[in-house]
């Protein structure tokens, strides 16, 4: 396992720790999906928004996450807040179905 720090939006922080949800857990399911062709790569426009704040943060991948990291000269941060985002939109769609 590899401790990485990453930045993150600041209310994906606050999802994240008001859920059940591991957030490295959720960045490893990331990239695996991606890897596997599941989930699109996000674009890298889509990242740095100067209305977002950011908080830094620690997780933890495994050695395969990290061979795919250099791989695609992906941002890990990106994938995270890209990770997070998926599950806060999902969030909101099963919201959404019980209104």
């Amino acid at each position: 396992m590899i401790q990485k720090t990453i930045n993150i939006q600041t209310s994906h922080k606050k999802f994240i720790d008001g859920s059940a949800l591991s957030l490295s857990r959720a960045v490893r399911q990331h990239i695996e999906a991606i890897n596997n062709d599941e989930r699109e790569m996000p674009s890298e426009d889509a990242r740095r928004s100067p209305e977002n704040d950011y908080v830094r943060t620690t997780i933890v991948i495994d050695d395969i996450h990290q061979m795919f990291l250099e791989r695609t000269d992906a941002k890990l941060s990106h994938l995270a807040d890209d990770a997070i985002g998926y599950h806060v939109e999902r969030e909101r769609k099963l919201t959404e179905l019980d209104e």
